[in-house]
């Protein structure tokens, strides 16, 4: 399969779909907003670990697999996220990537998702320009058409299938302008919205363990069309359902600090990229702490899982290790085990 012989939004419908069949299971709601009709798996709604699963599924239109199980750090036992692609390139940065910064008076939301894909005029996050401006990253940073052109892709749809995690319901006014941004009318556009602290977004954002660890070594200057497998796994952080920025902070550290990426590459895809800078930037340093600037102004090396290893062929490098003692930092503050 070619990346020019797919629809990453063709693939994403049934996802989408499945949310509607079993809403009450699944804890969302469909709800209708002028002409627009949004799935609300996190925001008044509940949500759940499943509909998680289903909208990160949504999001890599398709090509991700996504379980469940448990894993054991230091003394405690956390509910953990396994994902794997075997077409991590357009599944990730063709899918997943959240670089859509959307916005009005009152609301924002990160977008994810192949409707992306539609709308290739964006700008770069503000935070990530001004990072840009001022020269702060040292790293390969490529605008939404950039990125599309990286993986050579284009896509062509009536239909486009977008995550916005956000705290609020958008207006239909922003739904319109949405629609037109990636060139669908009103029935062509499928929203789902779901605040960072729900069930929800918590297995998205954690399920992005694999993306992220990419991502980095896209920034690092790998070409990923040579990437031909990616595996991931990381813990799932307690819910504290409204508190929006500690959620985000403990969502990233799950990565940071306990999340393991495996990825096969093509000969010679590593050349001239420095492994030693693909674990966390400021790795002492807590994400809730780090985005004291705002989200996007956290430098772009922190969104990075803690353990890489990459084969070519028989021979594997590993670097980087999961820090159990951050991790449950993070996650519980301070915690004891009873003998």
């Amino acid at each position: 399969m070619t990346s020019s012989a797919v629809s990453l939004n063709a693939m994403a419908a049934p996802y989408y779909e499945a949310l509607l069949q079993s809403p009450q299971s699944l804890r969302v709601t469909q709800v209708k907003i002028g002409d627009f009709y949004v799935v609300d798996a996190g925001i008044r709604s509940p949500g759940s670990y499943e509909a998680g699963k289903l909208v990160s599924q949504m999001c890599a239109a398709g090509m991700l697999d996504l379980s469940f199980g448990i894993s054991t750090y230091g003394k405690f036992d956390v509910p953990t996220v396994y994902v794997h692609s075997d077409m991590p390139a357009l599944a990730f940065l063709g899918g997943t990537y959240g670089d859509w910064e959307i916005s009005e008076t009152g609301f924002s939301a990160i977008g994810s998702g192949p409707a992306r894909a539609l709308a290739l005029r964006r700008d770069l996050p503000k935070g990530v320009r001004e990072n840009v401006s001022r020269k702060a990253y040292n790293y390969r940073i490529y605008d939404p058409s950039q990125i599309f052109s990286l993986i050579d892709h284009q896509e062509k749809s009536d239909d486009a299938y977008l995550l916005l995690e956000t705290s609020g319901y958008p207006s239909e006014k922003l739904l319109g302008w949405i629609a037109s941004q990636v060139g669908v009318d009103r029935k062509g556009l499928h929203v789902v919205v779901a605040r960072t602290s729900s069930m929800t977004m918590s297995v998205r954002l954690a399920s992005s363990v694999a993306e992220t660890g990419l991502h980095k070594l896209v920034l690092l200057g790998l070409d990923p069309k040579k990437v031909r497998v990616a595996f991931g796994s990381a813990p799932l952080p307690p819910t504290v359902f409204g508190d929006d920025a500690r959620a985000n902070g403990m969502a990233n550290d799950a990565i940071r600090y306990g999340g393991s990426a495996y990825y096969e590459v093509e000969e010679g895809a590593l050349e001239g990229i420095d492994l030693r800078s693909l674990p966390p930037t400021h790795l002492n340093t807590d994400f809730f702490t780090l985005m004291k600037d705002g989200f996007y102004s956290v430098d772009l090396g922190d969104f990075s899982a803690a353990k890489f290893t990459i084969v070519v062929g028989r021979k594997a490098v590993t670097v980087g290790r999961v820090r159990e003692d951050l991790l449950i930092s993070s996650f519980f503050g301070s915690a004891k085990g009873v003998p």
